[in-house]
């Protein structure tokens, strides 16, 4: 009886030892992933981010190019106003 006992306590200990590592290895898994999840993460914020400021610098460039088109528009109306005082 006293040897079952031991065998039972050794099979036991032995089965604790795969648990312990079976939960080790599952938590090293699940920081890698989580590791890999803030990476991913990063990445698309950054992505992101940029595709942002992208479209506000094209945002902004078109609007100074309609200004700047708009500028130009004023000036030949007014030189064409001056030019036709000059010649009145």
């Amino acid at each position: 009886m006293k040897a079952r006992l031991l065998l039972l306590e050794r099979e036991n200990n032995c089965l604790k030892t795969r648990l312990e590592e079976r939960q080790d290895s599952v938590e090293t898994l699940r920081r890698e992933g989580i590791l890999r999840m803030e990476r991913i993460h990063e990445e698309m914020v950054s992505r992101i981010s940029g595709e942002i400021k992208r479209d506000m610098l094209d945002e902004v460039c078109a609007r100074n190019k309609e200004d700047n088109n708009q500028l130009i528009e004023e000036i030949r109306g007014s030189t064409t106003t001056i030019n036709s005082n000059l010649y009145t």
